[in-house]
């Protein structure tokens, strides 16, 4: 049997992209993204935690500002980190594509 992990999500940029560069030179920017759904007739807003990798995270660094729409796609994926004998669970999406959905901006 196959499987996938694929999530598809469209929603605002809630920071300006975070960008590093990783010891051996790989660009990364992360960002969170406000997507907001209907529960018990009130209106929720659910953030995700955006990982852009190389020549997307060139692109999110350009042209991905606060408040931007975006749709994306990518793979979900969990870590954990630890510190003073505390363990934090993350729940990120490794983003794949992306669609800049609002007005073309030009890079800064």
């Amino acid at each position: 049997m196959k499987s996938l992990n694929r999530i598809e999500l469209i929603g605002h940029v809630g920071v300006d992209p975070e960008i590093r560069t990783t010891k051996r030179g790989t660009r990364v920017a992360s960002l969170t993204l406000a997507t907001n759904r209907k529960s018990g007739g009130e209106e929720v807003t659910d953030w995700h935690r955006l990982i852009f990798w190389d020549q997307l995270a060139g692109l999110a660094e350009k042209y991905v500002r606060k408040g931007d729409p975006l749709w994306i796609e990518g793979q979900v994926q969990y870590s954990t980190s630890g510190q003073d004998g505390e363990k934090r669970f993350w729940t990120e999406i490794v983003v794949s594509e992306v669609v800049f959905l609002g007005s073309p901006r030009t890079g800064a």
